[in-house]
């Protein structure tokens, strides 16, 4: 006979459940951030000439990307200590 607690039987039925919730809300943090980059690029390049907007490209760009990387970085961070707590708990 093994003893086996609670929190082992809870990880083991919804663990899977949650790393796949913390992939999809994950997935879909990326896509807006890509979208919000996409547009802001437009926005930049809006009435320009073709040359202006391609040497623009970097400037416009890398703003966006920081603040995406970022925030990806801190939404991530945020749902694996969410995870590792509703494990311990």
């Amino acid at each position: 006979m093994t003893l086996e607690g609670l929190n082992d039987q809870f990880v083991t039925r919804i663990g899977g459940t949650l790393f796949l919730l913390l992939a999809a809300v994950t997935l879909l943090l990326l896509i807006g951030c890509g979208n919000v980059s996409i547009l802001l690029l437009a926005r930049a390049t809006d009435g320009s000439t073709r040359w202006r907007a391609l040497s623009d490209w970097r400037r416009a760009l890398s703003h966006p990307a920081a603040v995406a990387h970022g925030s990806a970085d801190a939404v991530v961070h945020r749902a694996v200590i969410g995870v590792a707590l509703a494990i311990a708990w």
